[in-house]
């Protein structure tokens, strides 16, 4: 059931970026994409009257800590389910903490402002209740150049054809699915919001990403705060590393037919990541000051270069 905040965001503006807002199970999903094998993102969820939904996408970082989208802030403030490419069964589900207030332990950086500041410094971190072991842990690292061929993997809408259809609005999975996707000059994402000018890509904290193999395809309202990841040859060998955030669809301004898969006149479906390189100050502030000793072990696991 939609809230009057996502109602508002099914016509508004900012509809581009509020991948996590749409109805039950929304935070952004894989337009034809494939199912995941290996359960690396973490469900982040609400919960109602006993009832868990799915709302962003996360990666494990630290055995009690997830990195999400600051814009999912709001929606994740309940459990997460890990460990698992179905979001409503297997793995362990754990609660997010609460912090001295008795508020829920979720961080975002105080720089994002979608309203005035366009999309830059979408992320966000969720402290767990307990640790998780077994569950995939991920590296974070600094995004490789353009060109640079990386993999997104989310829950969420599979369809994007017709907003007023139900079918296509219920048409998140419970599977995980993923798409292989590829870094490309910022300014391919640029994009104005009409109403006041507003340039919505930031080049300092963002990446511009699109399909690596040419499918129309994307991410979609679902798949918020999935992590995008890239492989990473180190002396250790190949390692999975976590430079990207899910931040939006760059297609336009308004909701519309196709707004997640669409392959404008002459151009290209854009979608955008967060770059994770572009947070580190701020992300260990967060760590250090809540969880130095995950801190310690993020610093440990962080790849400085992806070549």
């Amino acid at each position: 059931m939609f809230t009057e905040f996502r109602r508002l965001a099914l016509t508004s503006a900012v509809a581009v970026t509020l991948l996590a807002v749409l109805p039950s199970g929304s935070a952004s999903a894989i337009i034809n994409g494939d199912p995941a094998t290996k359960p690396s993102t973490v469900s982040l969820q609400s919960v109602k009257d006993g009832v868990a939904d799915h709302e962003c996408g996360g990666a494990l970082i630290a055995p009690d800590w997830v990195l999400t989208a600051a814009h999912c802030a709001p929606y994740v403030q309940d459990q997460a389910r890990l460990g698992s490419v179905t979001w409503n069964a297997g793995g362990v589900v754990v609660r997010v903490a609460r912090d001295a207030d008795n508020k829920p332990a979720v961080y975002k950086n105080p720089a994002h402002d979608s309203v005035n500041g366009g999309f830059g410094n979408d992320a966000a971190l969720v402290r767990l209740e307990r640790p998780v072991w077994g569950a995939p842990l991920l590296p974070i690292g600094i995004p490789g150049r353009s060109g640079a061929v990386g993999n997104v993997a989310g829950w969420g809408r599979t369809c994007d054809r017709d907003f007023d259809d139900p079918a296509c609005n219920d048409s998140n999975p419970v599977r995980l699915w993923q798409l292989p996707m590829k870094r490309v000059a910022d300014e391919t994402c640029n994009l104005i919001r009409p109403r006041d000018g507003l340039q919505l890509m930031d080049p300092a904290t963002m990446n511009c990403v699109v399909v690596a193999d040419g499918r129309q395809g994307g991410v979609c309202f679902g798949d918020s705060g999935s992590p995008y990841t890239e492989k990473v040859r180190t002396r250790f060998g190949e390692v999975t590393v976590v430079t990207g955030i899910v931040n939006g669809i760059m297609n336009g301004t308004f909701l519309q037919p196709d707004i997640c898969s669409r392959k404008p006149p002459n151009e290209i479906n854009r979608d955008a990541v967060t770059d994770v390189g572009s947070q580190l100050e701020w992300l260990f502030d967060v760590l250090l000051t809540h969880g130095p000793e995950a801190a310690q072990g993020v610093r440990d696991r962080l790849v400085t270069t992806t070549g």
